[in-house]
């Protein structure tokens, strides 16, 4: 199956039943539901120095993905839903801080950014 991702800043890539999963209520229950992922599709809007005064907007930062992605068992993530404000050269810095932190934690996780018309084979 092909996901392509369109809206990369502010929505879902190819949302239908068939390519969008929507986890439970609690930390716990979404990473529940991730256990068996091949790779995980996640809201990665904010910055760790951003989330607090953020907090409960429904987004997520990249270590935040980190975290779940690890206690899930996935290996493979894709940020998607980047701040709408955010340009490229920053997006790209996200990444690189996304995969320092996956190396200082010695996680075995891929980390990736969702881009406006890419494909990923799942």
């Amino acid at each position: 199956m092909k996901v392509k991702f369109w809206g990369t800043r502010g929505s879902i890539p190819a949302p239908g039943p068939d390519t969008v999963r929507v986890g439970g209520n609690t930390r716990e229950e979404l990473i529940s539901f991730c256990e068996g992922l091949n790779v995980l599709i996640h809201n990665a809007q904010y910055l760790p120095s951003e989330i607090e005064a953020r907090r409960g907007w429904g987004h997520s930062t990249y270590e935040e993905v980190i975290d779940i992605a690890s206690q899930a068992g996935v290996r493979r993530i894709y940020f998607t839903h980047h701040d709408p404000e955010r340009e490229d050269d920053a997006c790209d810095q996200l990444l690189d801080d996304a995969r320092k932190c996956v190396e200082s934690k010695r996680l075995d996780i891929e980390c990736h950014l969702a881009v406006e018309g890419s494909e990923l084979e799942v």
